[in-house]
């Protein structure tokens, strides 16, 4: 999925209109547009506006991942690249991330 669908999807989902996503960018109305039918990339300083506003990842924002937002522990992040070098089975590699999940949830 491409930036300027994202953008569009984001915002729908927020329930913004383009007219109040553009005054929270600090941008114009045509901008937004812009943005969303790929005519135009914002630079660095609105995309990063534009993850804070949606609350997700820079990269989800530009299509380079599915994962809206990042996990909040790099621990976790070593967990898993640890299992993966140990060549752990795909059950155990769901065990794990559930457990992740888990612990999310518990705020451990």
């Amino acid at each position: 999925m491409e930036f300027k669908y994202r953008v569009k999807e984001l915002r729908e989902q927020h329930g913004l209109l383009q007219k109040e996503l553009a005054e929270k960018l600090g941008v114009s109305r045509y901008t937004i547009v812009r943005y969303e039918s790929g005519k135009i990339n914002p630079d660095i300083e609105n995309v990063i506006k534009l993850s804070k506003i949606f609350d997700c990842s820079i990269d989800y924002l530009l299509g380079a991942s599915n994962t809206k937002k990042p996990p909040d522990d790099n621990g976790f992040l070593v967990v898993i690249d640890k299992a993966k070098k140990d060549k752990v089975t795909p059950d155990d590699m769901n065990d794990i991330l559930d457990l992740i999940k888990k612990l999310r949830k518990e705020n451990l």
